[in-house]
């Protein structure tokens, strides 16, 4: 990592990725109460779920900085953010998507702009970043 601007690419990659852990265990826990498992069944497969996805978590994060790290150019970050960021953002929605269609389609306007922004702005970010590897000097 040799500039600045990989660094912040990379903050802000870790902190999606730590929403991204969150959300997942709301999806979890949405499941479960879906599906109707008995509390001590929830309690148990919680913690194997939030450690099989924690370290998941921390291997997409290694993942992230050996990636920055390995670039050659400038415009390689940029496009390694749009597809890291723009997946991530496409994994969100898909865990936010059982809270979305059982209550919060319900809350109006601004809950679906929420929900529909994620996957929208995730396939624009992963659209670019193929066009950015098509034409990497930007001809």
């Amino acid at each position: 990592m040799k500039s600045l601007l990989s660094y912040i690419f990379l903050l802000v990659n870790i902190l999606l990725a730590f929403h991204t852990f969150f959300e997942a265990q709301k999806f979890f826990y949405n499941i479960s109460a879906l599906i109707g498992m008995s509390f001590d069944m929830v309690n148990l497969t919680s913690k194997i779920f939030a450690i099989v996805f924690g370290l998941l978590t921390l291997g997409l994060i290694v993942f992230f900085e050996s990636r920055y790290r390995k670039k050659e150019k400038p415009t390689e970050a940029l496009r390694y953010f749009f597809v890291f960021s723009g997946f991530q953002l496409l994994l969100l929605a898909a865990f936010q998507a059982p809270f979305f269609f059982t209550l919060g389609y319900r809350m109006g306007s601004v809950e679906l702009f929420k929900y529909l922004f994620k996957p929208i702005l995730g396939s624009t970010l992963v659209f670019v970043s193929l066009k950015l590897h098509e034409h990497p000097h930007g001809q």
